[in-house]
């Protein structure tokens, strides 16, 4: 069978996965949108040109949409046309849709619908993601779950997300696990390079051997309280001798910024550094540099920085509200989960790790393990699974 696979633009977190699906056999031919043309030219929250130092577009068969509108209504009556004549060309068994949060998706998912294309849908959703009050919530439902009534297989990135389709009347048996994942060898990796890299860095940013690191990776935006990771690690730290505090170290940039070294400087002066964007190539050194990731976040649909951190044995410490918190993070094994927003619960539960190296490693082990079984490999036994099925029910009696 062979399967299109709808994006609006190449992804550093698909790309690996789409080739690993080609390697396999799986005929995936991928299309991206209109705003593909400037995926690598600019990001609006940074602010800036960060095009990616991987290759995102080899290795599997791909094209592109063009239209000249992409948002709104009148985005949509440009793209219905374009995709619909694409669908007709291409005769595909199935159509995947990665979410439905833009006019790209949506459109695709309506023209495949129309044309008696069975639709793949993997959305990132889960409950706590849920914004507004009673009526919004209770007029999303009644939508939503209306149109998830012509997908014919939902693909789960997680528990979290399986919750959600339940909760929206989509049966069990249309439910197929297709774990969010990330490339593990890559970042799992511990070679010379990664070694020579990890004491460069602990040169330049002046970490003495043996210093304990705590690691913030992701933008520095509202939603991820950045602000929150700051608090709470100056708050576990509070009574340490000042050579045995931790540093933090904040991998990434947004908005948030200069709010946050202003924040620093007054509440854990000299042990916290902001490092900005980091491009992928240097990912693997700096979670082997640090001990111990934060992800605080209010609003995290996943959290693909925990896999990435996981798989370079590390512990991992998150809020209730990021989305792979029930499948990757086990408490008093590889981690913890606090409450969201609550900078005391933060620290009660991060305190235990500064203190203690060897439940530190002993977590980092369980952590590798856990994300071991959580891979590419899943995903494309999940993948293949779904289409089992759609062929099953294909088949003629």
């Amino acid at each position: 069978m062979t399967v299109v696979y709808f994006l609006t633009h190449p992804i550093q977190y698909q790309s690996p996965l789409i080739r690993v699906l080609a390697a396999a056999g799986l005929k995936v031919h991928v299309v991206y949108g209109p705003m593909a043309a400037d995926w690598a030219a600019h990001d609006a929250e940074l602010g800036r040109q960060v095009p990616w130092d991987l290759p995102l577009l080899e290795g599997y068969s791909h094209e592109f949409v063009q239209s000249p509108f992409m948002f709104g209504p009148v985005g949509l009556l440009c793209l219905r046309p374009r995709i619909k004549r694409l669908l007709q060309r291409l005769k595909p068994d199935a159509v995947w849709i990665h979410g439905w949060g833009d006019v790209y998706s949506v459109a695709a998912w309506n023209v495949a619908w129309t044309l008696g294309i069975p639709v793949l849908l993997r959305g990132e959703s889960h409950l706590q993601c849920l914004r507004g009050g009673p009526l919004r919530r209770w007029l999303h439902r009644q939508i939503l779950s209306r149109c998830f009534g012509t997908v014919s297989r939902f693909l789960a990135i997680g528990s979290a997300n399986r919750e959600f389709y339940l909760s929206y009347q989509v049966p069990l048996r249309k439910i197929v696990n297709v774990p969010y994942a990330v490339d593990n060898a890559w970042f799992a990796r511990k070679d010379e390079t990664i070694h020579q890299d990890v004491n460069e860095w602990r040169e330049r940013l002046g970490i003495a051997t043996g210093e304990t690191v705590i690691g913030f990776f992701g933008k520095l935006k509202r939603a991820k309280r950045p602000d929150l990771a700051l608090r709470g690690v100056a708050l576990a730290a509070a009574g340490l001798p000042p050579d045995q505090r931790p540093w933090l170290l904040f991998v990434g940039d947004g908005p948030l910024r200069h709010q946050l070294e202003k924040l620093a400087a007054s509440l854990y002066p000299g042990r916290t550094l902001f490092l900005g964007f980091q491009n992928q190539t240097r990912l693997p050194a700096l979670y082997h540099l640090v001990d111990l990731l934060l992800l605080p976040s209010d609003y995290e649909p996943w959290g693909l920085v925990v896999n990435e951190a996981m798989n370079a044995g590390l512990p991992v410490i998150v809020s209730d509200c990021v989305g792979c918190a029930q499948d990757l993070v086990q408490p008093q094994v590889n981690g913890a989960v606090f409450r969201a927003g609550d900078a005391d619960g933060l620290a009660t539960v991060l305190r235990p790790f500064l203190v203690d190296a060897v439940l530190r490693e002993q977590a980092g082990r369980e952590s590798l393990a856990i994300i071991n079984t959580w891979s590419f490999k899943e995903d494309l036994n999940g993948l293949q699974r779904a289409v089992q099925l759609l062929e099953v029910k294909q088949a003629p009696k």
